[in-house]
C-alpha cells in the first residue's frame, strides 16, 4: 500500500501500522542476502531495531527506503509536510569530510562510514572467532593483530583516496573488491594488502597529489581507521579474515558461508549490543534515539 501519493498519506502512515515512530533507513537487499528475504530479516533492520529496543520504549516501524537518494527524498517530504514523528537514518559516508552534510532534526547519520562500521567492532570480531575455534586464544590474538595491521594499511589508502576525491579523481572505487579499480585482499598475508598492491594504488596519485601534500593531509586528518573504510569493504575483510583464521586455528576443513557468519554475529549482537559496541558508538545512537 502506498502512502506517499498525497500529503496526508505520509503523515498518516503511523496510524496504519499502529506505531509511534516511522524510521526510514538507507539500504537495500545486500549482495550477501537473498533477494527473497523478508524485510524484517534484513541485517540493516535487525541492527537498528535492536538499538531502538534498548534506547526507546516507543513502538517503532522501520522501513527500508532504498538508496541514499531515496532516503533523502523521504526526508525532504517529511520536512516539507512538517511531520514530527518520522525520521531518516543514512550512512555518514564522507559527508563531514567533503562538506555536504545536511543539518536537520529529522535526519541522523551513522557514526562510521555506514552501519556496518558501527556493527563490526573488534569485540564482535573476537567473539565470533572464539565461537568458531572453541575459545582458542591464539586465534583471537592472530585475528586482532592481522586486523589491526590491515585496517591501518587500508586507512592510509582511504585517506589518500579521499584527498584524490577532493581533486576530482580516485585511487580506487570504494565499492569494488579486487580487480584493477578496487583493492585486492589476500588474508594469508600479515597486512592482507600486499606491498605490491599498496604501491600499485599509491602510484595512481602521481601527477595529481604530491608526496608532501599527501603526507600533510594524512598527518593533519586523524580519521578513525575503522570509520573511514567503506562499510561493505570492511565487512568483506572481516568475514574473509575470520574464515582464514578459523581454518588456521581449528579443525575446519571448508569455508563457512558468509551469510552464516553474519547470522551468528548478528544473533550475538542482538542479545546484548553493550557487549560489542564501543561506548562512543553506543552514545552516538543513544543521543538520537532516546530523544525521539
Amino acid at each position: 500500500m502506498t502512502f506517499t501519493r498525497t500529503n496526508s498519506g505520509l503523515s498518516s502512515i503511523h496510524h496504519f501500522h499502529d506505531v509511534d515512530l516511522i524510521i526510514y533507513i538507507e539500504g537495500k537487499v545486500s549482495d550477501l542476502t537473498e533477494a527473497a528475504t523478508p524485510d524484517n530479516d534484513l541485517y540493516d533492520i535487525k541492527f537498528y531495531r535492536t538499538l531502538f529496543n534498548i534506547f526507546s520504549s516507543k513502538k517503532v516501524k522501520i522501513n527500508i527506503a532504498g538508496s541514499k537518494r531515496d532516503a533523502l527524498n523521504y526526508h525532504d517530504k517529511i520536512v516539507a509536510e512538517n511531520i514530527g514523528n518520522q525520521f531518516v537514518i543514512v550512512d555518514r559516508d564522507y559527508v563531514d569530510i567533503l562538506g555536504n552534510r545536511i543539518n536537520s532534526r529529522n535526519i541522523f547519520f551513522t557514526k562510521g562510514y555506514s552501519w556496518e562500521n558501527d556493527f563490526w567492532s573488534k569485540k564482535l570480531c573476537v567473539h565470533l572467532i572464539s565461537l568458531l575455534t572453541m575459545n582458542n586464544a591464539s586465534a583471537n590474538d592472530d585475528l586482532i593483530k592481522t586486523l589491526r595491521k590491515s585496517v591501518r594499511r587500508l586507512s592510509l589508502l582511504y585517506k589518500l583516496n579521499i584527498l584524490m576525491l577532493k581533486k576530482g579523481s580516485f585511487l580506487f572505487k570504494i565499492s569494488d573488491k579486487g580487480g584493477k579499480l578496487g583493492i585486492n585482499v589476500d588474508t594469508s598475508l600479515p597486512h592482507c594488502i600486499s606491498k605490491i598492491e599498496f604501491e600499485r594504488l599509491v602510484q595512481k596519485a602521481n601527477g595529481i597529489v604530491t608526496k608532501e601534500e599527501a603526507i600533510e593531509y594524512i598527518k593533519n586528518n586523524k580519521f578513525e581507521s575503522f570509520s573511514i573504510i567503506q562499510g561493505h569493504f570492511l565487512e568483506y575483510l572481516v568475514l574473509k579474515l575470520t574464515l582464514t583464521m578459523s581454518k588456521k586455528h581449528s579443525n575446519a576443513k571448508s569455508n563457512i558461508d558468509f551469510n552464516a557468519l553474519k547470522n551468528i554475529a548478528m544473533t550475538c549482537f542482538m542479545t546484548n549490543p553493550n557487549l560489542f559496541m564501543s561506548s562512543k558508538v553506543l552514545r552516538h545512537y543513544q543521543r538520537f534515539i532516546s530523544t525521539l
